[in-house]
């Protein structure tokens, strides 16, 4: 009998969640579930997480947990991550969840997040052959021998960035305390962003990469994969998709002339036109550019010309975790 199991990650922009079954070694998706809860909102003007962001937070909680006993779910794991590593009243916040739901929060480390983040993807591409071909053919061309991965995490508070191989080894960490949310809430402030807003924001994403990467060899000389919001919104702008599908995303490839073309576009647009694009979530609105900027930036880091899309993330690695794989 399927043991079924739930990952949730409580991020800066969204609150997430992921039932799966467990059958021997077997690892299959039940529920993937993803709610706007902006609990980060304002955080980098005072450090300090809203009334309203944490009622908007718990109810999201209350319906993934519904969710999970429907599903008769056995065990559950919920973690907090940049948002929560950085407010200044999380630990009353974590108090909350527990008084009103019943669900413990982990706060984990930037690190921890990277590690997770890079189990989670790396697995479930082993278990994808047609994916793992895409990389083979699509960066190295077709030399296995060159199987080094960096998986580029760029989440609403915080960037992780983890190098290593296929068979989960890892040989480099790093988390950034920047994100898509906390990024445009400071640098950009016109409903309509002009160039020399854009041309700042982008000039101190530069310089943080700088400061926070330096000539970190591990980094280099690898072929890059993108998770989370921005990245997958990319992708469905791409692909001008009409509803989310997850299938199509899930090793689509984007080349840096693409993302650039995106991100022409959407800066010569109000936030207003930007929440009718095919393919954004309206919600994400007043934070993709900001987003863009961050992944443009890194693929200039890398001297890279393109990056996979992948839609496992934190939350397959949690599961992973829990099932000791």
């Amino acid at each position: 009998m399927p043991k079924n199991i739930a990952a949730i990650d409580i991020g800066t922009n969204s609150t997430r969640l992921l039932i799966a079954s467990l059958s021997g070694s077997r690892i299959n998706t039940l529920v993937r579930e993803m709610i706007i809860t902006r609990l980060g909102k304002n955080i980098s003007s005072d450090n300090i997480i809203l009334k309203e962001s944490m009622a908007k937070t718990v109810n999201a909680l209350s319906s993934y947990l519904k969710l999970c006993r429907q599903h008769k779910v056995e065990k559950i794991r919920v973690v907090g991550t940049s948002v929560l590593r950085r407010a200044s009243n999380s630990s009353h916040f974590v108090e909350y969840v527990s008084e009103k739901t019943g669900l413990e929060v982990e706060v984990i480390s930037g690190t921890e997040e990277a590690r997770l983040a890079f189990k989670g993807v790396v697995k479930s591409l082993a278990n994808t052959e047609k994916t793992f071909g895409q990389i083979r053919n699509g960066f190295t061309g077709g030399k296995k021998e060159k199987e080094k991965i960096i998986v580029l995490d760029i989440g609403g508070g915080s960037i992780e960035i983890v190098s290593g191989r296929s068979d989960c080894s890892i040989s480099g960490i790093k988390s950034i305390e920047l994100g898509s949310v906390t990024i445009s809430e400071k640098y950009l402030k016109e409903d309509r962003p002009g160039t020399a807003e854009i041309a700042l924001m982008s000039d101190i994403i530069k310089k943080i990469l700088q400061n926070d990467l330096g000539k970190s060899e591990p980094y280099k000389n690898a072929f890059l994969i993108g998770v989370a919001g921005t990245v997958s919104s990319l992708g469905s702008i791409f692909l001008g998709m009409e509803k989310y599908e997850r299938d199509k995303l899930n090793g689509l490839i984007l080349s840096e002339k693409d993302i650039k073309g995106i991100f022409r576009m959407l800066s010569g647009l109000s936030s207003e036109e930007r929440r009718k694009i095919k393919g954004l979530q309206p919600e994400r609105a007043d934070i993709i550019i900001g987003g863009t900027a961050i992944l443009l930036a890194f693929l200039r880091y890398f001297k890279a010309d393109k990056l996979m899309l992948s839609e496992h993330d934190i939350l397959d690695g949690i599961i992973y975790s829990l099932c000791n794989f």
